[in-house]
This record gives structure tokens, sequence and C-alpha cells, in this order.
């Protein structure tokens, strides 16, 4: 029996309001619903006008530069220089919204089974949108798609962390990371950052090599509390004055 209609039909159009904006964009974290965050606020208001989550870019190093040196400024977090920046570009997930980038967060590879999440900053205008949450889960989702099981953030923001499934723990258990890192940092006579983990379960343990233990003789950061007040008052100023 021969089919008298020889030519394929026409592929079926992709109608959805969200699936029709998000033609023209590459892939990003899946966590996120393609990326869309909040897309009904965005709907009939213009192509860009909705928030994404994706891997940062050479072009973007300028701007995250700017973002995390500001925050840096409070003594939230270290300063990254650019050479750093371009260096570690591999590193870093960007929110953009409105075609512009206005956040980011960055995952470090520590060892075969740790990474940290780091230089977690956000655009003050952009703030209180759930940013900063989804750049974290974007980290989480890269995490265990490398296979690493454990991830680790060194913060100020106990609570923020722990909604995004991190939970404190001693920083002595990280003898590597506090020798390879925060001996070089200049708030090491008065660190008062909290030390954080997020266990991923789905991930299957990896029989990675025992870290190297610390030299003999090693630094220990000491633990000083109250500084992050200071930090808090001066930024609850800073927006008063702007």
């Amino acid at each position: 029996v021969h089919c008298r209609y020889r030519v394929p039909p026409k592929p079926m159009r992709i109608c959805h309001p969200v699936k029709k904006w998000l033609q023209p964009f590459p892939y990003v974290s899946s966590r996120f619903g393609c990326g869309i965050a909040g897309a009904p606020a965005g709907w009939g208001g213009g192509r860009y006008n909705f928030r994404m989550i994706r891997h940062a870019g050479i072009q973007d190093i300028p701007t995250l530069a700017q973002i995390i040196n500001d925050c840096a400024e409070y003594g939230l977090m270290l300063h990254r220089s650019l050479a750093f920046l371009y260096e570690h570009v591999r590193d870093f997930h960007v929110a953009v919204e409105q075609g512009q980038v206005v956040g980011v967060c960055g995952l470090s590879i520590v060892w075969g089974d740790l990474a940290e999440v780091y230089s977690l900053a956000v655009h003050p205008d952009s703030r209180g949108k759930g940013l900063g949450k989804r750049l974290v889960l974007s980290c989480v989702d890269e995490g265990e798609e490398l296979g690493i099981r454990k991830l680790m953030t060194l913060t100020y923001e106990k609570e923020f962390f722990a909604r995004c499934g991190f939970s404190v723990v001693d920083r002595q258990q990280l003898p590597l990371k506090v020798w390879s890192d925060c001996v070089r940092c200049s708030k090491r006579q008065a660190c008062d950052e909290i030390t954080m983990i997020r266990v991923l379960q789905e991930v299957p343990a990896n029989e990675a090599p025992a870290p190297p233990p610390p030299p003999a003789g090693s630094y220990e950061v000491p633990v000083v509390l109250g500084w992050s007040n200071i930090r808090r008052a001066k930024m609850d100023e800073a927006k008063e004055e702007r």
C-alpha cells in the first residue's frame, strides 16, 4: 500500500508562553525549570523580563568583580582580582535579570569528595527575590553532576545556608581547607565565619585518597565573635545613606 502523502507533516509548534521565550536561549540549570524564576511576571513584558541562572562567561568578569568586591568592602567575603576571576571563570554561576548579570556564586573543587561554595553575592537592587538561593542550588546541581558528595561554605549567613540544606560543623573537620586557604586570608587573626556542610545523599561515597595532613605546627585559625555585627551595622548605614 502506498501513501498518497510522501511529505512528512510539519513539526508541531511550541505555543506554551514559557517554552516560546526559552527557544533562543542555551541550557541552564534544570533545578529551576530551564532557568525561569518568577516567569509569570515577565510574560508579555518583553523578551528578557525574567530571571535565569547560567554559567559565567568571559564577558561577565568585569561585572562579577564589581558585585563581589562591593560585598567584600563590608568584610563579608574575600576580594577577588580580575586575574583570579579570569583564571577561575569556570567556577562561577551567574544570575541574569533583564539581560544584566546581577548575582554570582562559585563552586571550587577542594578534594575528591569536597567542594566549596564561595563568593555568593547579589547586587543590592536585586536582593530579596530568591536569586541567592537559586545560585547556591545551581552549584549543588553541579556538585551532584561531578559526583562530589560534600559541599562546604564559610559564611556569616547561617540561616540562609540552613534553608539551602547546609548544617554547621566544626571547622577542624576541614584541615585541608583551613590550611590551604584561610592562612592567606587577611581576617585570619579574627575569623568568625561559620563552617557549614551539605552532604548530597544521592551521590555515592567517593573512594578518594585521603588528603595530606597539614605540616607539623600548622597555623590554626582562631575564632573571635562579634565582628559580623559590626559589618552588618556598616551595611545598614550604607543603605540609609542611599
